[in-house]
Protein backbone atom coordinates (compact mmCIF):
# COMPACT_ATOMS: atom_id res chain seq x y z
CA UNK A 1 0.00 0.00 0.00
CA UNK A 2 1.14 3.34 -1.02
CA UNK A 3 1.29 6.27 1.59
CA UNK A 4 -1.59 8.32 -0.67
CA UNK A 5 -4.11 5.10 -0.89
CA UNK A 6 -3.49 4.85 3.28
CA UNK A 7 -4.65 8.84 3.43
CA UNK A 8 -7.46 7.72 0.65
CA UNK A 9 -8.58 4.99 3.41
CA UNK A 10 -8.19 6.83 6.65
CA UNK A 11 -10.11 9.93 4.83
CA UNK A 12 -13.00 7.60 4.13
CA UNK A 13 -13.38 6.09 7.81
CA UNK A 14 -13.17 9.27 8.85
CA UNK A 15 -16.39 10.23 6.65
CA UNK A 16 -18.17 7.35 7.47
CA UNK A 17 -18.03 8.40 11.68
CA UNK A 18 -20.75 9.87 13.17
CA UNK A 19 -21.15 11.93 16.43
CA UNK A 20 -21.54 9.31 18.63
CA UNK A 21 -18.23 7.29 17.39
CA UNK A 22 -16.44 10.79 17.90
CA UNK A 23 -17.33 11.07 21.29
CA UNK A 24 -16.62 7.06 22.31
CA UNK A 25 -13.62 7.70 20.43
CA UNK A 26 -12.68 10.69 22.84
CA UNK A 27 -13.41 9.15 25.96
CA UNK A 28 -11.09 6.08 24.88
CA UNK A 29 -8.77 8.31 24.15
CA UNK A 30 -8.94 10.34 27.35
CA UNK A 31 -9.26 7.09 29.86
CA UNK A 32 -5.66 6.13 28.57
CA UNK A 33 -4.02 9.58 29.42
CA UNK A 34 -6.03 9.27 32.75
CA UNK A 35 -4.81 5.75 33.62
CA UNK A 36 -1.21 6.42 31.81
CA UNK A 37 -1.03 9.57 34.08
CA UNK A 38 -2.27 7.55 37.23
CA UNK A 39 0.19 5.19 36.62
CA UNK A 40 2.99 7.34 36.82
CA UNK A 41 1.72 9.41 39.46
CA UNK A 42 1.25 6.37 41.67
CA UNK A 43 5.10 5.44 40.81
CA UNK A 44 6.21 8.75 41.90
CA UNK A 45 4.27 8.48 45.30
CA UNK A 46 5.27 5.06 46.22
CA UNK A 47 5.33 4.40 49.90
CA UNK A 48 8.66 5.16 51.84
CA UNK A 49 10.42 2.02 52.77
CA UNK A 50 10.41 0.91 56.16
CA UNK A 51 14.09 -0.15 57.21
CA UNK A 52 13.69 -1.29 60.93
CA UNK A 53 10.42 -2.38 63.04
CA UNK A 54 10.85 -1.78 66.87
CA UNK A 55 8.92 -0.82 70.32
CA UNK A 56 8.23 3.26 70.21
CA UNK A 57 6.98 6.00 73.30
CA UNK A 58 4.98 9.14 72.91
CA UNK A 59 4.67 11.10 75.54
CA UNK A 60 1.57 13.49 75.07
CA UNK A 61 0.69 16.64 76.38
CA UNK A 62 -2.87 17.31 77.97
CA UNK A 63 -3.24 21.43 79.18
CA UNK A 64 -6.25 22.31 81.35
CA UNK A 65 -7.44 18.95 82.21
CA UNK A 66 -10.35 19.46 84.59
CA UNK A 67 -9.61 16.42 87.69
CA UNK A 68 -11.98 16.79 90.70
CA UNK A 69 -11.22 16.23 94.07
CA UNK A 70 -13.82 13.90 94.66
CA UNK A 71 -14.74 15.84 98.14
CA UNK A 72 -11.13 15.25 99.63
CA UNK A 73 -8.03 17.40 99.02
CA UNK A 74 -6.47 14.78 96.83
CA UNK A 75 -6.94 14.51 93.01
CA UNK A 76 -8.49 11.46 91.17
CA UNK A 77 -5.94 11.15 88.85
CA UNK A 78 -7.30 9.27 85.81
CA UNK A 79 -3.42 7.81 84.45
CA UNK A 80 -1.90 4.89 86.16
CA UNK A 81 1.41 3.60 85.09
CA UNK A 82 0.49 -0.14 83.24
CA UNK A 83 -3.21 0.43 82.87
CA UNK A 84 -3.75 -0.21 79.09
CA UNK A 85 -5.45 2.99 77.20
CA UNK A 86 -7.23 3.49 73.73
CA UNK A 87 -5.52 5.47 71.45
CA UNK A 88 -7.15 7.00 68.73
CA UNK A 89 -5.00 9.15 66.26
CA UNK A 90 -6.50 11.96 63.87
CA UNK A 91 -10.20 10.43 64.72
CA UNK A 92 -8.82 6.77 63.23
CA UNK A 93 -9.12 4.30 65.97
CA UNK A 94 -5.59 3.07 66.75
CA UNK A 95 -4.98 0.46 69.40
CA UNK A 96 -4.94 -0.30 73.06
CA UNK A 97 -1.26 0.91 74.50
CA UNK A 98 0.65 0.70 78.54
CA UNK A 99 1.13 3.92 80.17
CA UNK A 100 4.61 3.64 80.86
CA UNK A 101 4.94 6.72 82.86
CA UNK A 102 2.45 9.83 83.99
CA UNK A 103 3.97 13.12 85.24
CA UNK A 104 1.06 15.94 86.40
CA UNK A 105 1.42 19.44 87.81
CA UNK A 106 -1.13 22.28 88.86
CA UNK A 107 -2.01 24.96 85.81
CA UNK A 108 0.58 27.63 86.17
CA UNK A 109 0.07 31.09 85.65
CA UNK A 110 2.80 33.71 85.39
CA UNK A 111 2.97 36.85 87.82
CA UNK A 112 5.15 39.83 87.35
CA UNK A 113 7.64 40.49 89.94
CA UNK A 114 9.44 44.05 89.14
CA UNK A 115 12.64 42.62 89.71
CA UNK A 116 15.33 42.89 86.47
CA UNK A 117 16.83 39.94 87.36
CA UNK A 118 13.90 37.51 87.58
CA UNK A 119 11.00 39.10 85.49
CA UNK A 120 7.99 36.78 86.72
CA UNK A 121 7.42 33.56 88.90
CA UNK A 122 5.21 30.71 87.87
CA UNK A 123 2.58 30.16 90.84
CA UNK A 124 -0.44 27.91 90.44
CA UNK A 125 -3.43 28.77 88.97
CA UNK A 126 -6.44 29.98 91.79
CA UNK A 127 -9.03 31.29 88.99
CA UNK A 128 -9.24 27.80 87.62
CA UNK A 129 -8.14 25.44 90.91
CA UNK A 130 -8.89 22.10 88.89
CA UNK A 131 -7.42 22.53 85.87
CA UNK A 132 -3.79 20.02 85.74
CA UNK A 133 -1.51 19.30 83.67
CA UNK A 134 -0.22 15.56 82.46
CA UNK A 135 2.47 14.35 80.59
CA UNK A 136 1.32 10.76 79.68
CA UNK A 137 4.05 8.22 77.99
CA UNK A 138 2.60 5.16 76.02
CA UNK A 139 4.16 2.10 74.32
CA UNK A 140 3.14 1.35 70.90
CA UNK A 141 5.62 -0.52 68.14
CA UNK A 142 6.14 1.30 65.29
CA UNK A 143 7.70 1.21 61.84
CA UNK A 144 10.77 3.63 61.31
CA UNK A 145 11.51 4.81 57.80
CA UNK A 146 13.80 7.94 56.54
CA UNK A 147 10.93 10.05 57.18
CA UNK A 148 10.34 9.14 61.15
CA UNK A 149 7.85 6.15 63.01
CA UNK A 150 5.30 4.74 61.24
CA UNK A 151 2.19 3.35 63.43
CA UNK A 152 -0.85 1.96 62.18
CA UNK A 153 -0.91 4.04 58.77
CA UNK A 154 0.28 6.90 60.62
CA UNK A 155 3.36 9.40 60.91
CA UNK A 156 3.93 9.96 64.31
CA UNK A 157 5.25 13.18 64.94
CA UNK A 158 5.37 15.95 67.42
CA UNK A 159 2.28 17.66 67.67
CA UNK A 160 0.14 14.97 66.28
CA UNK A 161 -3.31 15.25 67.71
CA UNK A 162 -4.30 12.35 69.52
CA UNK A 163 -6.93 11.03 72.06
CA UNK A 164 -6.38 8.79 74.88
CA UNK A 165 -9.79 6.81 76.22
CA UNK A 166 -10.96 4.51 78.61
CA UNK A 167 -14.11 4.16 80.28
CA UNK A 168 -13.10 7.03 82.74
CA UNK A 169 -11.83 9.38 80.22
CA UNK A 170 -11.25 10.70 76.98
CA UNK A 171 -8.53 13.36 76.37
CA UNK A 172 -7.45 15.06 73.39
CA UNK A 173 -3.94 16.14 73.30
CA UNK A 174 -0.55 16.61 71.78
CA UNK A 175 2.57 14.23 70.92
CA UNK A 176 5.48 16.33 72.35
CA UNK A 177 8.01 13.30 72.04
CA UNK A 178 8.68 10.38 70.07
CA UNK A 179 11.70 7.88 71.54
CA UNK A 180 12.63 5.09 69.66
CA UNK A 181 13.02 2.40 72.56
CA UNK A 182 14.32 -1.03 70.78
CA UNK A 183 14.46 -1.95 67.47
CA UNK A 184 14.30 -5.68 65.67
CA UNK A 185 18.08 -5.55 64.88
CA UNK A 186 19.07 -4.70 68.48
CA UNK A 187 16.47 -7.79 69.73
CA UNK A 188 18.60 -10.04 67.52
CA UNK A 189 21.91 -9.58 68.82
Amino acid sequence: MSENEVKEKAKNILQKMRPMDYMILGIFVFLIILFGLFYVGKKAYAPTPVENEGKVAYEIYFKNVPISRGGTDEIVIPFFVGNETFVTIRNVPHAKLKITNVRYDHKKTMVPTGNVNNPYVLVDDEENPLAYDFLVTVEDNGKFTDDGVVSGGNKIKIGLPITLESSTYRLDGKITNVKILTTKNNDDE
